[in-house]
């Protein structure tokens, strides 16, 4: 036997379908699990559930704009300092130790993998394979040799 009136009922099932469940038992008093039953028995949906569905979709989409905006301007950051380090590899080069010369050329082509793989290419990888020959080979490093600068 039911402790609610018919007018009751229906007064929360109209704020349930504007308001949703926890503000129709915040107004009303009876538990959100009881109106959210008396909605479901009377073919009631609540809107609330796609304003917030709506919600969460936006805030994804600006969330993926800003991170976009962000990784943009990391590139560009990476791209300066990376101008930086060429043309002082073309002036030290000669002078830096042969484990910092690798050390360099192995985070570059690491990375560069790292990137084609990001944007679905799939670099062939003879370009590594040739890369670890040179450095391993013993010859004189050129730090301008186009297996250590990729053409660069």
């Amino acid at each position: 036997m039911s402790d609610y009136t018919t007018d009751q009922k229906n007064r929360a099932i109209a704020i349930y379908r504007e308001h949703g469940p926890s503000e129709a038992s915040r107004r009303t008093g009876a538990a959100k699990s009881t109106i959210t039953r008396w909605a479901q028995a009377a073919g009631v949906r609540t809107t609330v559930l796609s304003r917030t569905a709506a919600a969460t979709a936006a805030a994804s989409v600006d969330a993926r704009a800003l991170r976009l905006k962000i990784a943009g301007l990391t590139l560009q950051g990476a791209e300066k300092v990376l101008e930086i380090i060429y043309r002082r590899l073309d002036d030290e080069a000669d002078t830096m130790p042969l484990k910092d010369l690798a050390i360099i050329a192995g985070v570059l082509v690491d990375k560069h993998v790292s990137l084609s793989h990001l944007d679905g290419e799939h670099p062939d990888t003879s370009a590594v394979d040739s890369w670890l020959d040179y450095v391993m080979s013993g010859e004189t490093i050129d730090p301008h040799d186009p297996r250590l600068t990729g053409g660069r």
